[in-house]
């Protein structure tokens, strides 16, 4: 990657947060930190962002296009980070790890929080201090060292759980036992 500064995406529908303004839901978690870093980082929205957040100035790329053109889209914005922030709740819990998997596929550092279902993430798991999250991209994003070890885990967790190469393992667990 070639940015100046961290990249983050955040690519999710408007179900993560409430209709209005003051329910953020799950992209409460970072709020803090998109509102302190809008001059470090650049933030980027692709389906879905409450007003509170796109008066901040974030890009924002509302979800007008085709399924089979998304996986396109997140590629093409050579973003370094994606991140996922999910409440504490048992239908979070519930949810599936695709989003850690799309982020892995495109290059992008996760940065999730530390619940199913990311607990196995290869990423960096979201700290409760915005001021410890910003200095943990930036080293990320600075220590060509460690950032490259990372992508190497997400190489190695997105092989391991593309459906296609594994779909023996997914066809284990639909089977009915009595």
């Amino acid at each position: 990657r070639e940015n100046n500064r961290p990249k983050i995406l955040y690519a999710g529908s408007s179900t993560h947060y409430g209709k209005s303004d003051n329910n953020l839901g799950d992209l409460s978690l970072i709020y803090d930190l998109i509102v302190n870093t809008t001059e470090d980082f650049d933030w980027v929205y692709v389906g879905g962002a409450p007003e509170k957040i796109k008066e901040l100035g974030v890009e924002v790329i509302d979800w007008v296009h085709s399924i089979y053109e998304y996986p396109r889209i997140i590629s093409s914005l050579n973003c370094d980070f994606g991140i996922a922030p999910l409440l504490d709740s048992e239908f979070n819990k519930s949810k599936s790890n695709i989003k850690v998997l799309e982020y892995c596929s495109i290059g992008a550092i996760p940065l999730t929080s530390i619940i199913e279902p990311y607990k196995e993430s290869p990423g960096i798991f979201l700290k409760n201090d915005w001021k410890e999250n910003k200095e943990i991209i930036i080293e990320t994003f600075t220590n060509k060292a460690v950032r490259e070890e990372i992508l190497d885990k997400c190489r190695e967790y997105r092989d391991k759980n593309w459906l296609e190469d594994n779909i023996s393992v997914y066809k284990d667990l639909l089977e009915i036992k009595d």
